[in-house]
């Protein structure tokens, strides 16, 4: 769904709020929510964004002093991943 969304624009604005991360994957979050999704769901969505050019992304509530590295481990995974789609694009 998402994918067939995306097709239709050319470069796109990613922003990534990692509250909606369940915070079993998450605990590092201004705002922890119980019922989030799965980081393999937000990987999912994200590398369905694969062929679209993001020109822009960012990564919000990131709370260190919460964290046990987890959630700061999926930010960076996240944001290499964003990195790696649009190099292999060159």
């Amino acid at each position: 769904m998402v994918k067939d969304f995306m097709s239709t624009f050319d470069k796109i604005y990613v922003s990534i709020d990692l509250d909606v991360l369940d915070p079993a994957f998450a605990p590092g979050v201004g705002n922890p929510e119980a019922m989030g999704i799965t980081s393999r769901e937000l990987f999912d969505m994200i590398y369905a964004l694969e062929g679209n050019t993001i020109r822009c992304m960012d990564i919000v509530e990131l709370c260190p002093q919460y964290d046990n590295g987890a959630t700061a481990s999926v930010a960076a995974k996240l944001m290499s991943e964003v990195i790696a789609m649009n190099l292999s694009r060159k």
